[in-house]
């Protein structure tokens, strides 16, 4: 099972005459260890040793001493000290600026910032930098809020798979040696912005000097809000590619990946497709679980099922992808009703579906049926 480690770091910015708020995420495969550190130390330290005219006895003593890097505090030597450690790193970076206003939201921008680090077959690492306001229970909130969203707006995206990670967090302090990493280059692009190039493109040329390809950086603005959002890869980038795609077996049903074609919509085929959910969450709980993946969410949905039918197939709809639902069936006739029947749960849920409420109805009421029956 995979892990995806999730560094966050957040500042505020003067751009263009007003105070910005950024979140940034270095992602990595691999937890960026104190010995990266080291070796920048080390690096600082040669400066020092050599007597480099570009050392800065004030600021790089005060680096060496304390034992981490700041970026805005830190000096040329310092800079380029962690930037020979940043070229050694494979990942992927995500920049967002916003306007700082009333309707400016850091923690929700920390999300957006994090997505590529959520959405994989595995488990995700969130490490945030401490700050004021930030606690437990409020990225807990956070995760939740953020995956219900993405419950929600699940019917917009049939076409293709959506995979949830199962998250665990901490909050950490500058020492962290991710956190080290995702300052100084969240300080780099805010200077961009700003005109000054300069450690932006040290970023990308040490990219390019070490092995594998090194992705050009993609970039937007959103001239109407004066939003900046920046992403780009690191050398190998995530060696465990993305899940995001597309359907392309010929033989899958498109109007079950697509959010029209609502004829399908009736009692017969939600019947036959709660009844076929129950039976594959049944079975998927261990057996298809080697890595005790979502173990407590699949005991608690399943558990809880009768009184709980929304609880049951949010968890239905967070392991269609995650635990590949389509290609553990056997045959091309139940590929398409799995497809069916996620539709039919995700469009009752889907806030832009005129009839929702009236297809939650129904839903409730074909459960009851089943467990009358003793079907569930």
């Amino acid at each position: 099972m995979t892990i995806r480690w999730v560094y966050l770091d957040e500042s505020e910015f003067q751009l263009k005459g007003k105070t910005y708020i950024a979140y940034g995420a270095l992602i990595t495969e691999d937890r960026i260890k104190q010995e990266n550190i080291n070796n920048a130390l080390s690096t600082l330290q040669k400066f020092k040793d050599k007597q480099d005219p570009d050392y800065q006895p004030q600021n790089d003593n005060r680096t060496l001493e304390r034992g981490y890097f700041h970026a805005c505090d830190d000096s040329c030597c310092a800079h380029t000290s962690i930037c020979l450690e940043i070229e050694n790193l494979n990942g992927e970076v995500s920049l967002n600026c916003i306007p700082k206003n009333e309707k400016a939201n850091l923690n929700a921008l920390s999300m957006t910032s994090a997505i590529q680090g959520l959405h994989h077959r595995g488990y995700s690492a969130l490490i945030y930098e401490e700050r004021t306001g930030l606690s437990n229970n409020v990225i807990n909130n956070l995760i939740q809020e953020y995956e219900m969203g993405v419950i929600c707006d699940y019917a917009s995206t049939l076409f293709m798979p959506i995979c949830f990670s199962e998250p665990g967090y901490k909050i950490s302090n500058k020492q962290e040696p991710g956190i080290q990493f995702i300052d100084f280059i969240l300080w780099a692009y805010q200077r961009k912005l700003n005109g000054n190039t300069d450690w932006y493109n040290r970023v990308h040329k040490n990219s390019l000097k070490s092995k594998g390809v090194h992705i050009t950086a993609q970039y937007a603005e959103n001239q109407e809000t004066e939003d900046y959002f920046f992403n780009f890869t690191l050398n190998k980038g995530l060696t465990i590619p993305d899940t995001i795609g597309m359907y392309d077996n010929k033989e899958l049903n498109k109007n079950y990946l697509s959010i029209n074609a609502l004829d399908e919509i009736n009692d017969k085929n939600i019947l036959d497709s709660l009844l076929l959910i129950n039976n594959l969450m049944s079975k998927v709980q261990y057996n298809k679980n080697p890595q005790r993946f979502f173990e407590m969410q699949i005991k608690e949905s399943i558990e809880n099922r009768k009184n709980n039918l929304e609880g049951f197939l949010i968890a239905f709809l967070k392991m269609f992808d995650t635990f590949n639902f389509i290609n553990l069936a056997p045959d091309i006739i139940t590929k398409n009703r799995l497809l069916l029947a996620r539709k039919i749960v995700a469009l009752s849920f889907y806030h832009s579906y005129s009839d929702r409420i009236e297809l939650q109805e129904k839903l409730k009421s074909c459960w009851e049926v089943l467990i009358s029956l003793g079907l569930v």
